[in-house]
């Protein structure tokens, strides 16, 4: 969870401070956030990499194994941080221009300043991303809460002073929201420094003791391992890739208690974002039209947060199917959808601004929704098992 919440919280809580200090600023962050929040998403294989191959160490008892994961996992983090970090940076200009639209001659420049300075601190987005992801896999889901509620402090503190007080502004915002990401790096660096899983391989044993140990996996193997969770190569490996079974009779008590519970945290996070967009309204912003157009969003809002949960349940169960290519071709219909939604004519010379955004949001989870259901427990359940087809003629 706090892998998904940890942007999306950082870019709101600069959102309530520069609503109140500019409202051509708060125009700004809008496209800046998403610009910031979007660009680590490119690594999030290394995250479910790290927790799948950690998972599996820890099932084994093998903490050398664990280690060696973290480590390279880390490395590679920190290291396509800094290219993503030096990519952003290069292209923050043509990127605000291209988000911003008709209004990029006023807002561009701002919102290049906001990525300019996030894009310093993705490397240590990323390396946290992927050390919280270790944390899971060796059954920790403390640490990283921990972590993103570090960062969440010290980012309000920082906008606190750095923008409520000095009047940096949008600059104020970034610079505090790249500070806490970095003190949140730190905090789950130590962690794992704590738990030995960072500590450099041991030299190998001389020959004489080497044939009495097991073989070491060479640190290649560790890095196709991890590099074998991007989402191309699973959709390039898939006929290669062994299937195994999936009882969904035996995981339907666990996937319904699953469900239930996306449902109950997605009516908490629809209530807490109708009570900020009508109560809290104030709190964002003190102009009455940005604040009308607040409440004209909260129903296509709620329909957006009301489905996106169940959405990544149900992703879940196809990927504890292992059907990847119906992963790629559900999201690929998505991406397609979404794109021709995105080129309809525009109603007006300024396009449907907001609440098109929104729309395009709604229909990117619903669609998510029916197709994973649809994929998960409609066609192929109907396809006879082998086991089943087997025993169908004796049955006869």
């Amino acid at each position: 969870m706090g892998i998904y919440a940890a942007p999306t919280l950082m870019s709101l809580i600069d959102a309530s401070f520069i609503g109140r200090a500019s409202t051509a600023q708060l125009a700004a962050l809008g496209p800046a956030g998403s610009i910031s929040d979007s660009v680590p998403f490119f690594l999030l294989f290394l995250s479910i990499a790290a927790t799948n191959l950690c998972s599996k160490a820890h099932a084994s008892g093998d903490h050398a194994a664990a280690s060696r994961v973290a480590r390279t996992a880390v490395l590679l983090g920190g290291a396509g941080g800094v290219l993503l970090g030096a990519g952003t940076l290069l292209c923050a200009s043509s990127l605000s221009r291209v988000y911003c639209g008709a209004q990029a001659a006023l807002l561009a420049p701002l919102c290049a300043k906001y990525v300019a300075i996030r894009a310093a601190a993705l490397p240590a987005v990323v390396v946290s991303t992927v050390a919280q992801a270790v944390c899971i896999g060796g059954k920790d889901a403390r640490t990283p809460m921990l972590a993103v509620a570090l960062a969440a402090l010290l980012n309000l503190g920082g906008d606190f002073v750095l923008v409520s007080r000095l009047g940096w502004g949008i600059a104020g915002a970034a610079w505090a929201t790249a500070l806490s990401q970095l003190a949140a790096m730190a905090l789950l660096l130590g962690v794992l420094a704590r738990r030995g899983l960072l500590s450099p391989e041991p030299p190998p044993p001389p020959p004489t003791e080497a044939a009495a140990l097991p073989p070491r996996p060479p640190r290649l193997a560790t890095v196709r391992a991890i590099l074998g969770f991007i989402p191309f190569v699973f959709v390039m490996a898939i006929k290669a890739a062994p299937r195994t079974s999936f009882d969904m009779a035996a995981a339907w008590p666990t996937l319904r208690q699953l469900l239930r519970c996306t449902a109950t945290i997605s009516t908490v996070v629809v209530g807490l974002a109708a009570t900020l967009l009508t109560a809290g309204a104030g709190q964002i912003s003190s102009d009455p039209a940005v604040r009308e157009q607040m409440r004209a969003v909260l129903p296509l809002m709620a329909a957006t947060l009301s489905t996106h949960g169940t959405a990544i349940t149900l992703e879940g169960v196809l990927l504890a199917q292992k059907d990847f290519a119906g992963l790629a071709a559900t999201y690929t219909a998505v991406g397609l959808s979404c794109a021709a939604l995105l080129a309809l004519p525009r109603p007006t010379p300024s396009g449907a601004g907001l609440l098109g955004v929104w729309g395009v949001y709604v229909w990117y989870c619903l669609l998510r929704v029916v197709l994973f259901a649809g994929r998960g427990f409609g066609w192929r359940a109907l396809k006879p098992t082998p086991q089943a087809a087997e025993a169908a003629p004796a049955l006869g």
